[in-house]
């Protein structure tokens, strides 16, 4: 929200100083642009109100696109699988009430499976030109199109080159008739060709790492079952499936084992499994249709609940840091462009949102600082992590003159030692949720 309201006031700005010794800071790409667009006007008032209208906004009509999708394709019980895309996965509700671009990235994938079974795929080029502008994971747009083109293959003995030939087009173009052209193309080399090759090497990023068998069904245990359960009717049946169940089957298997691989795969394996059940089940011939239809709202009602309270739990939990106090602290009590020191690159987020007065040591990724100067991005980790002084490396590495610490148990350590070095800090603010700590000279 507060990037969305900053293009309102300011325009496009292709510098991020707030971000200091990361990539962004001379190089900015705004990799969400037409998404932070679609935010203005919802920053008019109370922007944490906004983003939660907007967020609430997106999500209805990605829900009302999926219905009138399968309406389209005459699919039966489109409400009860529209209900079930934002019920069957509590790792995905959550996601999807983020004010992030998960919603607008499932708006575009039905349109897009929309242009292929529609068969009209010229546009399929403005799709993903759009899709450039207004979501990282734009990428995703050719896996899908990559797969449904080797899936005809394989389905007609035809190879239809036509929707991969305008999707490419579409992304070219996206790349470069791109307000931040050309530091768009190193943000991205480094997010999916350097990231994933030194992922290994950075702080945890949780949404790059991989995800447990465990985590898998404990946050998508309905979508999961649906899935496999779908898959066994359709085994059991005789007559062939159409190529378009076959292809969302292949589609969701991939985004599974993508999913498997990166925690954020969850926001293509599920709308692409939820498809796959309702094409599938639309048709399988229902003997009892009444009983089926009793097990499947019994069985989405279990679902509602039970994802809706873990749901509830883990955003409840996420929020339980509240930087408010400390941002607002800063913002009235030190010189404009000071440089803060986060012990936790996470608090970058709502420290910017609220305080744009200072700088800070790196945020979104560290991945972008090690990008930017990998040397200091391991004398940050070992500061941190007390694996030499911090002070030197804080003091005169990076030069910053306050400390930020949050109350999280990750951080405990590096507050113990901030409190046991009163000659090197001096504690200025401290609430429930974090401390400030002016560095001595």
């Amino acid at each position: 929200m507060r990037l969305a309201r900053m293009i309102a006031e300011r325009g496009i700005f292709r510098t991020f100083p707030w971000a200091k010794h990361t990539i962004f800071n001379e190089r900015f790409y705004d990799i969400h642009f037409l998404y932070h667009v679609l935010l203005i006007p919802f920053t008019v008032g109370n922007p944490v109100i906004g983003g939660k209208i907007a967020s609430v906004l997106l999500g209805a009509l990605a829900v009302g696109l999926l219905a009138r999708f399968m309406s389209r394709n005459g699919i039966r019980y489109g409400f009860f699988w529209s209900l079930f895309l934002l019920f069957g996965s509590s790792a995905f509700l959550g996601r999807m009430v983020m004010v992030r671009p998960i919603s607008l990235s499932v708006i575009f994938f039905i349109l897009a499976l929309h242009v292929l079974f529609r068969g009209d795929y010229r546009w399929m080029a403005l799709l993903a030109y759009l899709f450039v502008l207004a979501y990282n994971g734009f990428p995703m747009l050719v896996v899908i199109v990559v797969t449904y083109t080797v899936c005809r293959l394989v389905y007609d003995r035809k190879l239809e080159y036509r929707p991969l030939l305008y999707c490419l087009a579409g992304l070219a173009a996206g790349m470069v008739l791109n307000p931040y052209f050309p530091n768009n193309f190193r943000i991205l080399f480094v997010q999916f060709v350097r990231g994933p090759l030194t992922r290994s090497l950075l702080e945890s990023n949780l949404e790059w790492l991989p995800v447990s068998t465990w985590s898998i069904l404990l946050g998508s245990a309905g979508v999961v079952i649906a899935l496999f359960a779908v898959f066994y009717l359709v085994l059991r049946k005789k007559a062939p499936c159409s190529f378009n169940t076959v292809y969302l089957f292949v589609q969701a298997v991939v985004f599974l084992l993508l999913y498997a691989k990166y925690a954020r795969g969850i926001d293509q394996f599920v709308p692409f499994a939820v498809l796959f059940c309702a094409f599938a089940v639309s048709e399988i011939k229902i003997r009892r249709e009444k009983l089926a239809l009793i097990v499947m709202t019994a069985f989405l009602i279990i679902n509602m609940g039970v994802n809706l309270f873990i749901a509830g739990k883990v955003l409840s939990g996420s929020d339980r840091i509240d930087n408010a106090g400390s941002a607002a602290w800063l913002r009235d009590n030190t010189p404009q462009g000071s440089e803060v020191f986060i012990a936790n690159y996470g608090a970058f987020t709502q420290l910017f949102y609220y305080n744009q007065n200072n700088y800070y040591t790196l945020g979104l990724d560290p991945l972008y600082m090690r990008e930017h100067d990998p040397r200091l991005y391991d004398l940050y980790q070992d500061a941190i992590w007390l694996r030499r002084d911090p002070y030197p490396v804080i003091a005169r590495e990076f030069g910053a003159s306050w400390v930020h610490v949050e109350n999280i148990s990750r951080s405990r350590e590096f507050y113990g030692y901030l409190e046991s070095s009163p000659h090197l800090y001096r504690r200025v603010f401290q609430d429930d949720f974090s401390a400030i700590y002016e560095v001595r000279r």
